[in-house]
């Protein structure tokens, strides 16, 4: 039964998504605990989520007591009728209710589940999908892996991910985020096959089903279909992201007749992330006296390239300035290496910190403007 209910919304902040603005749409996630190595959730699902970890900044050390999400945002060129929106929210949000990420110590035999979301809290605390809004609540039991990361995380920009319409294109995507510092993703057809989804069909209790030979059921079971579904198809909706790629089927020796059987995949970003100062900026004589002296004060060349569009010329010029006065005072730099690149990166934070705070006071205005009050939601009118 539904129950109709009028509970004050929570004075949340609403939140605007400025696509021209990579820096703020940026998601990050534990490197090993991610929605990449969990149960497979919908395509809807995941927007959901994506929208979410956009919202929690680097260095936060707590969850928000919630987060929102326009619900419009589920559909965004997708193609799906607005006036449906409401149903696809519904759905989503029963669906993130039931997921648990599932966590094992195989050697010590230790299995643990928990729910994503923290779904015994009051309903005017609780999860839901209201006036245009999807409100979600993360069980706070799982904040170790949203928040105060350190190293041991990977993110990815939100532009091309929020295009791609199937759910193995966004699998693709979250797990070449992983590997864009080296290019290359090397992975066994097994865990492959169990990182797409695609292993041994099992049952509630997690007991693998047989097929009609009496062998384990697998998705996708000839392995021309797994990869012209899991591969071939998505390759063609990643070619126009950050994480386009090419892929080598790698074969074992041959040991008789027929052909060699694939092994393992070799993925290869066509355009592998920055981890050293690109020669193009060498060329130019502003640029190239920029890094000269970055690189006199010791900063790395990963946070030259990381920082050089956040910050611009302008704003590492006056770091410059700044540390060379302190070098020239009573009070010099002890050390370049860990003072100036503290300083840089300090200063690249407030920066996307600063976007982030934009983009969230301007969703108010926004929000308003799309639902103000007494104007009727597109999903509640009439077809």
């Amino acid at each position: 039964m539904t129950h109709q209910h009028s509970a004050k919304p929570l004075p949340l902040p609403l939140v605007k998504y400025a696509y021209e603005d990579v820096s703020a749409g940026v998601v990050r996630q534990h490197r090993k605990v991610t929605f990449s190595h969990q149960k497979k959730i919908s395509v809807l699902s995941k927007r959901i989520m994506a929208r979410v970890l956009e919202q929690i900044p680097y260095g936060a050390t707590e969850l928000c007591p919630a987060y929102r999400v326009g619900v419009l945002d589920l559909i965004k060129n997708t193609g799906l009728d607005p006036r449906d929106v409401y149903k696809y929210a519904k759905a989503a949000v029963d669906e993130l209710a039931d997921v648990r990420w599932n966590f094992e110590d195989l050697d010590k035999q230790v299995y643990i589940p928990r729910h994503l979301l923290n779904t015994s809290l009051p309903e005017a605390e609780a999860s839901r999908v209201e006036g245009g809004l999807i409100t979600i609540v993360l069980n706070p039991a799982l904040a170790p892996y949203f928040v105060h990361l350190a190293g041991s995380y990977t993110t990815f920009s939100l532009p091309g991910y929020l295009e791609l319409g199937s759910w193995y294109a966004m699998r693709l995507f979250e797990m070449l985020a992983s590997w864009d510092d080296t290019g290359v993703w090397y992975v066994s057809l097994e865990d492959f096959r169990q990182v797409m989804d695609c292993g041994a069909v099992v049952d509630k209790l997690n007991k693998p089903r047989k097929d009609k030979s009496g062998n384990p059921a697998m998705k996708y079971p000839a392995t021309k279909d797994l990869i012209e579904q899991t591969v071939n198809r998505p390759q063609a909706e990643l070619a126009a992201t950050a994480y386009a790629f090419d892929y080598v089927a790698v074969t074992a020796a041959k040991t008789g007749a027929g052909r060699r059987k694939i092994t393992h995949l070799e993925f290869r970003l066509r355009q592998p992330r920055r981890t050293a100062v690109p020669p193009e900026w060498l060329a130019d004589a502003a640029s190239l006296r920029l890094i000269e002296g970055l690189r006199r004060f010791a900063i790395s060349e990963h946070n030259i390239v990381t920082y050089w569009d956040v910050l611009g010329q302008p704003g590492l010029g006056k770091l410059l300035r700044e540390w060379q006065l302190k070098e020239n005072s009573q009070e010099r730099i002890n050390s370049r290496v860990n003072y100036c690149n503290a300083a840089l990166v300090r200063a690249g934070k407030q920066v996307l910190d600063y976007r982030r705070q934009q983009a969230l006071q301007a969703n108010t205005r926004t929000q308003h403007e799309l639902f103000p009050p007494g104007v009727v939601p597109p999903w509640r009118m009439g077809r």
